[in-house]
């Protein structure tokens, strides 16, 4: 825990490697993302999901891209980290504790917002970007009290998380997606 703590006050300092660290953040998140959903999408019955509404992919997409990661950032990472930073003097244990349970609710919240409801595993794929996207506000400023930074680098991030996943659907012609 200590090392952890050592590795997250050691923020990354000036544009280019903020940039580099948010940039390593997404590629491994998306990574992470891809990864799991191969494995797993073979396993779900694609004809049998619960179908929602037909949204234009470039509405979702742009919602994506600007408005989602503005107030995800602000709801799941920004209020409960700076509240138990401040309340608990930035406490390693505590912002721990404090990033499991927002990326539960994070990870929730997409379950239950659509795309592919396929439950558990939905939950789990996207709590560990919820993680990563924690240790990104924490290691951009967040330790440290830089709040505004740590904000702006995890948007940053979560926006380019979600252009990198919609990217290849774009590319591929689709047009529509069920929500």
């Amino acid at each position: 825990m200590r090392r952890l703590a050592v590795w997250l006050r050691k923020e990354p300092i000036g544009f280019w490697k903020t940039l580099r660290f948010i940039l390593f953040s997404v590629a491994l998140a998306y990574v992470y993302n891809l990864a799991v959903e191969l494995v797993y999408i073979n396993n779900v019955d694609l004809e049998n999901l619960d179908s929602g509404i037909v949204v234009p992919l470039w509405w979702i997409f742009l919602l994506g891209i600007t408005i989602a990661p503005v107030f995800e950032e602000l709801f799941f990472r920004f209020i409960p980290l700076c509240l138990v930073g401040e309340i608990f003097k930035r406490n390693p244990y505590h912002l721990l504790a404090t990033a499991a349970v927002s990326s539960l609710a994070f990870a929730y919240a997409h379950n239950i917002s659509g795309g592919l409801n396929i439950g558990w595993m939905r939950i789990f794929i996207q709590g560990v970007s919820g993680l990563i996207l924690c240790a990104v506000f924490l290691k951009c400023g967040g330790m440290n009290r830089r709040y505004f930074k740590a904000y702006c680098a995890s948007v940053t991030t979560h926006a380019l998380l979600n252009a990198a996943i919609f990217a290849p659907l774009i590319i591929s012609g689709v047009t529509e997606v069920r929500i």
